[in-house]
């Protein structure tokens, strides 16, 4: 439109004269071209985004003209009208207003009766919105209107709360604070997972503020997802020593058991999830809380793929001698000069165990409830010296074999082979981490043999 246009003169007289010598360009789309828009503080600013069926409200509120906007409101603009064009079709202003923190403007929006609770194409709402793009005073101003704390109209189910736990950094941290503190919103309102905002703190958070927050305003820090994994899982899992801290401040169940419908994890306490994560730094958190590492649990459900730590109740066992032969499968198999399996022994976890734990190196595992076998006899069997040069560094018996009945050539009265014998048949690299700790002893006449006592020799065929 050319400069000297009379429409566009007026414009000088600022919005509220503009309109009201033209009081239907308020409910008009508009677009780069649109009267409406042009250069000078008499217009509203022309955007990039101000693409065809963009309303004069939704144009106002993208430039950030408050004043603009009043007039536009005054005039009958519709507070709710959406853009209609194909790349922003569920647009809509207090959406955009939440999304970008202008206050201003969404407090107009809000007292022109804009839709508090509406959502996009994504299902965000105007205070999902505010809370995912940290802005504070937007959702204290969202909150105070009367918006909906709990509506969870996004495919995955998250609510303000549960995406400001999951997010870092302090706005989050205030946001989070104002959420919890309005007294409306359910701190425990699961996602699609079944993931509180307090799981989503223990993933996210590292700190452990989030879920700090969370606890000082009443949430439930024993919640399970839909898996049966508790706040302490997670923060296992993903090895956030002070989540753990924090769980155990606030009174929090460290030692709650997965159910053995979980897939990998089934029969798994937050202790388990750490070992075999090799979540250090969280182990040793769960030990300065008082849990007792060094056991399995007391009831490790049935046999089959998905028991936790190769089919526990198969094997008994101890969560040292779980280190020793992690990765190999339901049933170490008794297979002589075997290869380094991947994954191999979780040997970081083993050094806490020991160190921090205290636990037992020498404690013995009954599989199938006949056969004894000790972490360090395990680690010999299934050729990890990496294994056993932690054991025997730790002080273990690397001397005698504990299952002394199977391993004596189905003769009783026969002494059974020294650890050592076992070892040069075996595996000679664990043989030379036996002599390197110059502890072989020759056993009294003993040899080792294949050949099983004949009691074990139909389970050692299942093995």
């Amino acid at each position: 439109m050319a400069e000297n246009s009379p429409l566009i003169d007026s414009f000088e007289a600022g919005p509220a004269e503009t309109l009201r010598q033209e009081p239907h360009l308020a409910r008009c789309a508009v677009g780069a071209d649109s009267p409406l828009t042009g250069p000078g503080p008499g217009h509203l600013a022309a955007s990039p985004m101000l693409v065809a069926g963009t309303t004069p409200v939704f144009a106002a509120v993208m430039a950030g003209q408050a004043d603009w906007l009043a007039a536009i409101l005054d005039a009958g603009g519709d507070p709710n009208a959406r853009r209609s064009d194909d790349l922003e079709a569920l647009e809509f202003p207090l959406l955009y207003a939440a999304a970008y923190g202008r206050v201003r403007e969404a407090q107009l929006l809000i007292d022109a009766g804009a839709d508090l609770d509406a959502a996009n194409a994504m299902g965000h709402t105007p205070l999902i919105a505010a809370t995912m793009h940290g802005h504070e005073d937007a959702v204290r101003t969202l909150l105070a209107a009367g918006a909906d704390c709990n509506i969870a109209t996004t495919p995955q189910g998250g609510t303000p709360a549960i995406y400001a736990a999951g997010a870092l950094g302090d706005v989050y941290y205030e946001i989070l604070t104002v959420l919890a503190a309005s007294g409306r919103c359910d701190l425990d309102q699961v996602d699609a997972n079944r993931w509180s905002p307090s799981e989503w703190a223990a993933k996210s958070d590292a700190s452990g503020r989030a879920l700090d927050i969370l606890a000082t305003h009443g949430a439930d820090l024993n919640q399970a997802d839909k898996w049966g994994r508790t706040v302490a899982h997670q923060a296992a899992s993903f090895d956030h020593p002070k989540v753990i801290e924090t769980l155990h401040r606030h009174g929090a169940d460290l030692t709650k058991v997965v159910p053995f419908t979980m897939p990998g994890e089934g029969g798994a306490a937050p202790h388990h999830v750490a070992i075999v994560k090799q979540s250090v730094h969280a182990l040793k958190a769960l030990i300065a809380a008082g849990v007792d590492v060094c056991a399995m649990p007391p009831d490790n459900g049935p046999d089959g793929p998905g028991d936790f730590l190769l089919q526990a109740k198969a094997h008994g066992g101890n969560t040292v001698y779980r280190c020793v032969v992690h990765g190999l499968g339901p049933h170490p198999a008794i297979s002589h000069y075997r290869e380094p399996t991947t994954p191999g022994p979780l040997l970081a976890s083993l050094r806490v165990l020991i160190e921090d734990a205290r636990c037992d190196v020498d404690a013995t595992t009954t599989m199938k409830g006949k056969f004894v076998w000790q972490p360090v006899f395990a680690a010999i069997e299934t050729n990890r010296p990496d294994a056993l040069r932690i054991l025997a560094a730790a002080g273990a018996d690397i001397v005698t074999i504990a299952d002394k009945k199977a391993y004596s050539g189905g003769d009783p009265s026969r002494p059974p082979p020294s650890l050592a014998d076992f070892a040069e048949v075996v595996s000679p690299a664990s043989a030379a981490v036996l002599r390197e700790y110059g502890r072989i002893a020759t056993h009294r006449g003993g040899s080792y043999t294949e050949d099983p006592h004949p009691d074990y020799a139909e389970e050692y065929a299942e093995l």
